[in-house]
């Protein structure tokens, strides 16, 4: 069987401001060098096209790479961060449900696990067969997504190793994490 290749893209840095949504919080300009330094990867030549979230931050590194890259982007509200009706938290406090809930802790305040997976799963199935893709998205979900395409994984630690950009490769047809996000292997 043929590797169905799967790459998987956390936006770049932001700076968080507690008064604006989320979804509108742009990349710094040292996000969008970060970004541009990583469009140089040479696994990235063979995408054919990316699939990104509709959240500013998402969008703004999908359009960095594909414009380097010269290939279409595609925007899919499927990929946006999970939800979470908990208003602006501390770093420490945010880590700490954000741990929990990707260890599979129920939080009221956060999306359905079974929810966020399938529209997450929802959005790769439906751009399956346009060649190779790249996912670009956000870190709650991309563990998740990894979490539930390859057996073993753990959604909390593949997002605490995860930095602002990074990148994943999952081999879909083996159900394997050819490149963790930090490209460490995971234990």
């Amino acid at each position: 069987m043929a590797a169905i290749e799967l790459y998987l893209v956390r936006h770049g840095p932001v700076a968080p401001v507690p008064a604006s949504a989320p979804a509108c919080w742009p990349l710094t300009d040292g996000g969008r060098e970060r970004v541009r330094r990583l469009a140089h990867e040479p696994r990235f030549s063979a995408w054919t096209h990316i699939v990104t979230s509709p959240e500013d931050k998402a969008r703004q590194t999908a359009a960095i790479l594909a414009e380097h890259l010269g290939i279409p982007l595609h925007v899919d509200d499927r990929l946006r961060e999970l939800e979470m009706n908990a208003g602006f938290l501390p770093a420490e406090e945010f880590r700490r449900r954000v741990e929990a809930y990707l260890s599979g802790l129920s939080d009221p305040a956060f999306e359905r696990r079974t929810g966020a997976i399938a529209r997450a799963l929802d959005a790769v199935h439906a751009h399956q067969g346009m060649g190779a893709s790249a996912v670009v998205s956000h870190g709650r979900l991309l563990s998740l997504l990894v979490e539930s395409l390859v057996p073993g994984i753990d959604a909390a630690k593949i997002w605490s190793r995860m930095a602002f950009p990074d990148w994943a490769l999952v081999d879909v047809s083996r159900q394997a994490l050819v490149r963790s996000f930090t490209g460490e292997p995971l234990a």
